[in-house]
Formats: C-alpha cells, structure tokens, sequence
C-alpha cells in the first residue's frame, strides 16, 4: 500500500513529491526499523513490504510513485541484508497495475491527486 500524486513531472509541486517519498518510503523505513527492534531479540521474524510493479517498470506522470517504489527496492535489499544475521526474512512483494472506476492505479495503493 502506499500513496500515489499523478502528475506530469514538470507540474508536480515538490511537496507532494516529498510526501509520496515520506509515505511510502520513510514509513516503510519507520516499521521495519520499529519491527527490527521487537525481533532481532527473539532472533526471527519477517518483513514484507509491499511493493508495485513500478519499481521495476516506469511509467509515465508517475515520477514520485516510481521513485519511492524504486527506493523500497533497494531498502528491501539492504533490509534483508541487515536482517538475516539475526534470523530475519525480509522481502518485497511487487503488486500489479489495476483498471480502476479511478484510472489506472497500482492494486492497493492510494490515488489521492
């Protein structure tokens, strides 16, 4: 789940650039940091954060979404890294793209533009 703002790059204002990323980038970050702390203690545990096929595949009046989904990419990466000498599975599992009564939208995700 996350947040979405479509917009052509050039009219996107940086604000709502800023809280796509915080949404759903920075809060990722803030469970899994808070999830790490409840688990590395027991030694097991797993994160799965939920991605979106646009972390692999652009598309277009989507720059902010794209971005954060890309971003979740690599900290799901370096997550699981972090994780696995404490017992910790850390993975992503990337949704597809959906038609909605909305528009084209990720399965799950938030169209608040």
């Amino acid at each position: 789940a996350g947040m979405a703002k479509p917009c052509p790059t050039h009219e996107l204002p940086p604000d709502d650039f800023r809280q796509v990323i915080g949404v759903n980038v920075t809060g990722c970050f803030l469970c899994a940091r808070k999830a790490l702390q409840q688990m590395i203690p027991r030694k097991s545990g797993r994160i799965l954060n939920i991605g979106s096929i646009s972390g692999q595949m652009s598309r277009p009046h989507s720059v902010a979404y794209t971005t954060s989904k890309f971003a979740l990419d690599g900290m799901t990466r370096s997550l699981a890294l972090d994780a696995r000498e404490h017992g910790i599975a850390v993975s992503a599992l990337d949704t597809p793209v959906a038609k909605t009564d909305e528009g084209e939208t990720d399965k799950g995700e938030t169209d608040t533009h």
